[in-house]
């Protein structure tokens, strides 16, 4: 025999469950997704960084958890950034430009223009698996940039303020130059460098 669940009953189960789907995780949980976004965006920038021996001249890359949303948000970012530059003064940035963008899309990565920023920079993005990365050039006598690789939003719940906290000021993770055959990604929420 089946017995039905009277619409206060049925109310009571489903204020239950939304409830448990909606409240933040854990701070064991929050990190361990912390940790995720971070390695996903690490393997990328990685990709690329290593895609770019003799297109361009490539420096230590840096990256840090940031806060989504409001100031009230459990939610955090993280994102690598590395300043490029061309390894020859006499090469037009059309040409630099070009190099850098056909390394990357062999390493899987086609971006396409998205106009410029508020500096005047060209900006070339794709976005996949909600990994974005972003390519910004600029200059004249020398061509450089700098590209961008930032991950989705993440709850990491309690931990979030721990982690801000660690990040906020200067904190970041180092991505050595010296260490990009290794491709190392930092396994601890506080700051390498």
């Amino acid at each position: 025999m089946c017995r039905r669940l009277t619409p206060l009953a049925l109310m009571a189960v489903l204020t239950g469950l939304i409830s448990a789907c909606s409240s933040p995780p854990s701070t064991a949980a929050g990190e361990s997704a912390a940790r995720q976004a971070r390695h996903a965006v690490a393997v990328t920038y990685w990709q690329l960084f290593n895609s770019l021996p003799g297109a361009a001249l490539r420096t230590d890359g840096f990256g840090r958890f940031v806060s989504c949303g409001n100031s009230t948000s459990n939610s955090v970012q993280y994102g690598i950034e590395d300043a490029i530059d061309s390894p020859s003064s006499g090469q037009a940035l059309s040409g630099f430009t070009a190099l850098v963008l056909k390394r990357f899309a062999a390493a899987g990565w086609n971006l396409h223009a998205a106009g410029e920023n508020q500096a005047g920079q060209a900006v070339y993005s794709a976005k996949r698996n909600s990994t974005t990365v972003m390519l910004r050039v600029f200059g004249s006598s020398r061509p450089g940039g700098a590209f961008t690789v930032q991950g989705a939003c993440v709850s990491a719940g309690s931990a979030a303020s721990t982690i801000l906290n660690a990040y906020g000021g200067s904190g970041a993770d180092r991505y050595p130059e010296p260490e990009a055959s290794a491709s190392p990604i930092p396994a601890s929420l506080t700051p390498s460098s």
